[in-house]
Order: C-alpha cells, then structure tokens, then sequence
C-alpha cells in the first residue's frame, strides 16, 4: 500500500520565497546607501550593506561585532534607546528624524534615519536606511546665513538712504528759506530803489 500527495504547490511556494529572499538582498547589497539590520533585543548588527562599510569605514566583520550604539556619540544614547522602543510599537516605515553617527575615522556626520520592522534570521529586527545630510544642511545653514546676512545688510542700506532722505529734505527746505530771503530782499531793494526815484529824481 501506498500514499501520493501533490506537494507542487509547496515546492513553487518555497522557489517564491527563495526568489523573493534573493530579490531582497540584491536590493540591500546594491543600495546606494548605507543599510543595516540590527537585532531590536540586543541592537547588534545582524547585516550591513556594502555602501554603509564605504561610507562608515567599518568592515563587516567590525559591524557584526558592534551595536549601533557604538556608532552613536555616548550623549544621544538615551535618546536611541527611546526611539528604539518607539519602534517596537511601529510596524511599518518610520522617520526617526536626523541623528550624529561616529564614523571609523572619528568624523561625526548628520545622517538622517528611516527604519521598518522585519523579521531577520528568527530574530526581531530593524531594517534601516541611513542618509548622510551633512554637506546639504550645511548648504542651508549657509544659505540662511547669507539671507540673513542680506537683510541685514538691506536694513542697514535702508537706514542710511533714510538719513540722506532726510538731510536731502531739510536742505530743499533750507534751500526755499534762502530763496525767499533773497526774492524778499530783492523786492525790498526795488521798492527802495522806486521810491528813491520817486522821491529824489522825480522832485528834482
């Protein structure tokens, strides 16, 4: 006696999910950015992507023995401990927002953080995607300051073609004041010569 089951099914399953695993990690190894797994209980790296080994100067073997509080300044510790929690009750994408990252040359970067939840090798993890923001926000500083230097400058420009106007204003004023000095003289002089005429040459 004999049993047969049709098991095709299973096996096509378990080629989708060997192609799908396999899709995946091309995607994280070709990422042009740095991307790692770590373990949400012990927050070790569990994966690293090439591009966060080029661009942090860790290699592999350094990542997997380190946590990612070892890539953390000590200060923002308790805040990714915090944020770490958070991230235990949010299964999906989330934005942590911009964090200092200490890289193997001791260089700190601005690096913004986007994480999702997943499930890697048994263990509870974090997918995360980090983008170095460093050079664009201090374009920005920058910019801002050269705005604000700007406007500083305008106001100050402002002021001074004020003052000008104002000085300009009084002198038009002083300028009309001695106008009509000199017309006023200039009728009282005539007057006085009309009447010396009429007094004087007219009577003789």
């Amino acid at each position: 006696e004999g049993a047969a089951r049709d098991i095709s099914a299973r096996i096509r399953a378990e080629e989708e999910l060997r192609d799908s695993e396999r899709r995946y990690r091309d995607l994280f190894e070709s990422n042009p950015h740095p991307m790692w797994v770590y373990d949400l209980n012990t927050y070790r790296f569990l994966a690293v992507n090439e591009a966060a080994t080029i661009a942090y100067g860790y290699s592999r073997e350094e990542f997997m023995r380190m946590t990612i509080k070892d890539i953390r300044p000590r200060h923002e510790h308790a805040r990714l401990l915090k944020s770490v929690r958070q991230a235990r009750k949010s299964p999906g994408i989330t934005k942590t927002g911009i964090w200092k990252h200490r890289f193997r040359n001791g260089a700190i970067r601005l690096v913004e953080i986007t994480s999702h939840a997943i499930q890697f090798e048994g263990h509870p993890a974090r997918l995360v995607l980090a983008h170095d923001v460093t050079d664009q926000l201090k374009s920005e500083d920058a910019m801002q300051q050269s705005r604000q230097d700007l406007e500083l400058l305008v106001k100050e420009r402002t002021a001074d073609l004020e003052a000008a106007n104002v000085a300009l204003r009084r002198e038009v004023s002083r300028n009309k004041k001695l106008e009509g000095q000199v017309l006023e003289a200039g009728d009282q002089e005539q007057r006085k010569i009309g009447q010396d005429l009429h007094d004087g040459i007219c009577q003789m």
